[in-house]
């Protein structure tokens, strides 16, 4: 009857179940396409945001330093370059006093000096100095709040909730958000920043000329300073940032680099199932069960297939290695040059020379030495507040790890035609306070008189030679050689 359900035929049978079992049975290769996602999932920054980013970097500042740390954390030469270019200075540095005709009296100056000195040692200048120049090349800026006590600690103010608004000379005033305080972040806040956030919810500040737009509080210039790359910017990008959109394109090659690794490494393990003509000829619950028996024992990096046909055998070797490698270097290359730093400091395979490593380093510190230029302006500002340090001034020297060496020696070969004492001891290393006490302690403990200087053809007199039954002059050559046969020198050997 027409009604009645046509029977299949038996190949009509096997090509249906070919077909359920192809629908029900994804591709072994998506394991494959599994290890990818992985690698791509790990990244919080990423090239296109970056590039987003980078169209306004000013504008956009907070986002890129929240790009930059994440960078700097997973990306050593990042870090490396920051903490160089933070450390290259060796922040020496001595006290002067800012007017002399003040003093009439020895005295009267080494009680004030003396004063200073140790007044001075308690702002740790130089780990303040390195402090400072590391977060102002991470970041672009760093708001400070000095807060003085048994010890004198610096405070960093949140950038997110910070802005320049106001200047004195070439110090740099700033405003804090106060909505952006909390009861629960209030207690790491310095006391001052405390009184005024306290005073804020009271709504005691309603008249307060310093309560800005937006609830910002400018506060004054003195405990409160901002350092910055751009002076004249209420917002700064970080000083390397830059160098984001090099280091994420690397990382970029570095992921393919994996990609492409996985793939020439991937295994595919075929099954051949139970066929005739092409068609599967078991039930679909049987193929089913040896497909699923086989994927549960592979190991990762190895796909299974199963089907009822044969495969041919590829290799998925893309030959791209020296390609990706080629412009892996090219961007590292790039990355260096447009940091400014000499890449073969950084164990490149660049080797310059010992001079144009030395030229290098010069332009290596301009910035640093820049910034600390506004770091003493600052401190000698706040030093007019300070009773025992008010009529001094702090001097740095201009030296680095690359030349300190001889800096200090030209100091000391200097030292008898009128260089600066003080300055020659900075040159050695030393605080004020670390040069004034060892001088002192030496002096006291009279070490002259029982570390004179050994006796040498430079150092003894003629009087002393002639005590110690020494005729002077280089020894003979029977007395060199301990022979007393060897024929002694002509009378005129030596007279040169």
């Amino acid at each position: 009857m027409d009604n009645e359900k046509k029977e299949k035929t038996p190949k009509e049978l096997r090509s249906e179940n070919n077909m359920n079992f192809a629908k029900k049975i994804n591709s072994a290769i998506s394991s494959i396409d599994e290890l990818q996602d992985k690698i791509k999932s790990r990244k919080k920054v990423t090239t296109e945001r970056i590039a987003n980013l980078m169209s306004d970097p000013n504008k956009n500042a907070t986002a890129l330093q929240q790009q930059e740390e994440i960078m700097r954390a997973c990306n050593g030469i990042l870090r490396e370059i920051i903490f160089y270019k933070s450390n290259i200075l060796t922040y020496d540095h001595f006290l002067v006093a800012r007017d002399m005709s003040k003093y009439k009296k020895k005295a009267k100056l080494e009680k004030d000096y003396v004063k200073a000195i140790i007044e001075l040692d308690r702002y740790n200048i130089k780990a303040f100095c390195r402090w400072v120049e590391e977060e102002v090349i991470r970041k672009g800026e760093l708001y400070t709040y000095k807060q003085d006590g048994d010890n004198i600690t610096y405070f960093r103010m949140p950038n997110q909730s910070c802005k320049i608004t106001h200047m004195d000379g070439m110090m740099q005033g700033y405003a804090i958000k106060l909505d952006d305080i909390t009861n629960d972040t209030l207690p790491a806040y310095p006391t001052d920043i405390q009184k005024i956030y306290t005073k804020y919810k009271n709504g005691q500040l309603k008249n307060d000329p310093n309560l800005l737009k937006n609830n910002y509080y400018k506060l004054p210039i003195g405990n409160a300073v901002a350092f910055t790359v751009d002076l004249y910017e209420s917002k700064n990008a970080p000083y390397y940032a830059s160098l984001l959109l090099d280091l994420s394109r690397i990382g970029d090659l570095n992921d393919l680099n994996m990609e492409t690794a996985l793939s020439d490494n991937f295994k595919l393990i075929h099954q051949l199932l139970p066929s005739e003509d092409g068609e599967i000829n078991i039930d679909f619950e049987t193929a089913n069960m040896y497909h699923s028996a086989l994927k549960n024992e592979l190991p990762q990096g190895v796909g299974g297939l199963s089907s009822p046909y044969p495969l041919t055998a590829l290799t998925l070797n893309s030959n791209n290695t020296s390609t990706n490698y080629s412009y892996l270097t090219q961007l590292k290359n790039n990355l260096y040059n447009s940091s400014g730093v000499d890449s073969s400091l950084f164990n490149s395979e660049n080797r310059s020379s010992t001079q144009s490593v030395v030229y290098a380093s010069i332009i290596d510190s301009l910035f640093a030495f820049n910034l600390l230029e506004r770091i003493k302006i600052w401190l000698n500002y706040d030093f007019l507040s300070n009773s025992a340090l008010k009529n001094f001034k702090i001097e740095f020297c201009d030296s680095t790890y690359y030349n300190k060496d001889s800096k200090a020696q030209n100091a000391i070969n200097q030292a008898t035609t009128w260089f600066s004492r003080l300055e020659m001891l900075a040159l050695q290393g030393y605080t004020p306070l670390d040069a004034y006490n060892i001088l002192k302690m030496e002096d006291l403990m009279k070490f002259e008189d029982f570390m004179s200087p050994l006796a040498n053809s430079h150092t003894m007199t003629g009087e002393e030679v002639k005590e110690n039954g020494d005729k002077g002059g280089r020894p003979t050559t029977q007395e060199e050689s301990g022979d007393i046969n060897r024929a002694p020198e002509a009378d005129n050997a030596g007279d040169y």
